[in-house]
């Protein structure tokens, strides 16, 4: 199977074959289902698999998958000299391949972050080259999200602090540019001031923000009591969670 055959059935319906039991992709996995976290300058290979069914069993060498993701972006799989499917049974096969990404390559920028869906195409082995009857195609059975790497800083000051004096939390939250390098930040993010006190094992909400410009975060706490501040992001379909330092404050 060619990859310009097997972009040619892209999108369409899976071939009917005239068979009394046909092909079936049975299920699938991306990076086993782990989240990608990308830096500007990040290149990650990671696994795709399938396992397809058929009567006459299914062919080693002809399967295809390509990862859709936002904007109309896609993801082939790199290019191999093995057999791709191996057999688990006489009429089973699982087809492991490998995706290549690389954030600064000139092409990807920060339009690729989210949710990418898995695309497969399995050969049985009595297919029929001529007409293409029994080929199976099935999209959108897995998914891995690829997400922009974030930073948070965090200080807080003075320290230490006087008891019911105003404590200033400073910080900013950064996401990887895969377009222009570096990292960049924006307004309108959420982010939690988060404090754990050492006589306690838990941590406790304290104030929701959200950025400024340039992902600027600035609040003022009130703390009665010795501990450690932290900012929070919980992250989105598109950027990584982040928890900043701590910095340990003494109340006087």
């Amino acid at each position: 199977m060619t990859g310009a055959m097997a972009l040619s059935v892209l999108g369409a319906p899976a071939a009917r074959a005239d068979l009394s039991s046909p092909a079936v992709i049975t299920g699938g996995s991306v990076n086993s289902g782990r989240d990608l976290v990308l830096g500007p300058d990040s290149r990650t290979t990671f696994e795709v698999s399938f396992t397809a069914r058929d009567d006459s069993g299914i062919s080693a060498d002809h399967a295809e998958v390509n990862l859709l993701g936002p904007n109309g972006h896609r993801l082939q799989a790199d290019p191999v000299s093995r057999p791709v499917c191996a057999p688990v049974s006489s009429t089973t096969s699982t087809c492991r391949f490998t995706v290549t990404v690389d954030t600064g390559s000139a092409r990807i920028d920060n339009s690729w972050a989210g949710t990418w869906r898995l695309w497969a195409l399995a050969v049985p082995n009595d297919w029929n080259p001529a007409t293409g009857e029994g080929l199976v195609t099935r999209s959108g059975f897995a998914s891995v999200r690829i997400k922009r790497k974030s930073t948070l800083t965090m200080d807080a000051a003075p320290e230490p602090v006087a008891a019911g004096r105003p404590l200033a939390i400073l910080g900013a939250l950064r996401f990887a540019d895969w377009g222009n390098g570096g990292y960049t930040g924006s307004a309108g993010h959420p982010v939690r001031v988060v404090f754990a006190s050492p006589s306690s094992p838990l941590y406790r909400y304290v104030k929701d923000l959200e950025t400024g410009a340039n992902g600027w975060v600035l609040a003022t706490v009130l703390p009665d009591e010795d501990g450690s501040w932290w900012l929070a992001y919980n992250g989105t379909e598109s950027t990584s969670w982040v928890y900043s330092a701590d910095d340990y404050v003494d109340v006087r």
